[in-house]
């Protein structure tokens, strides 16, 4: 009977060994386990804040894009623009430089007076170089008037 009852205590040790070995792995099983969904979590949250990010980078990339177009219009529209007042003021010098040019009797019609059609072009030249200027219509006309007679002669 001594066999049998260290064989028992024997396997009651061993179970008890067991037991508490047991219990140590499914202590270890919860804490991974929560450990898990704890990184579940973690991940979760940085996927939605990736996405976020995402979201906004493509709002940022939308509205970055919008805005060369923008900037290429603005660019586009200022090159016509120059290109436009290059050629105003290439107009109004070769105006300037064909009244300079013709001889004065040319110009003036049987008395001395100038003829009608110089008269026209230069109030014509005098508006274009007063407008861009930056002369306003309520002051052009005192303006105008004034730089005509100039280029006439008689004042």
């Amino acid at each position: 009977m001594n066999v049998l009852a260290d064989q028992t205590m024997a396997l009651n040790v061993e179970l008890q060994q067991r037991q508490t070995e047991q219990e140590k792995l499914l202590a270890q099983r919860d804490d991974i386990s929560s450990q898990l969904q704890e990184v579940n979590r973690a991940n979760s949250r940085l996927l939605e804040q990736l996405t976020e990010l995402g979201q906004e980078k493509d709002k940022l990339q939308q509205e970055l894009e919008e805005t060369r177009k923008t900037a290429d219009k603005r660019k586009a529209m200022l090159d016509e623009l120059a290109i436009d007042m290059a050629e105003i003021e290439a107009q109004q010098r070769a105006t300037e430089n064909s009244f300079r040019e013709e001889p004065r009797a040319d110009m003036t019609s049987v008395g001395g007076a100038p003829s009608l059609p110089y008269i026209i072009s230069l109030f014509t030249l005098s508006c274009n170089i007063l407008l861009n200027q930056g002369v306003t219509t309520s002051q052009a006309p005192s303006q105008i008037g004034l730089t005509a007679m100039r280029r006439v002669g008689k004042y």
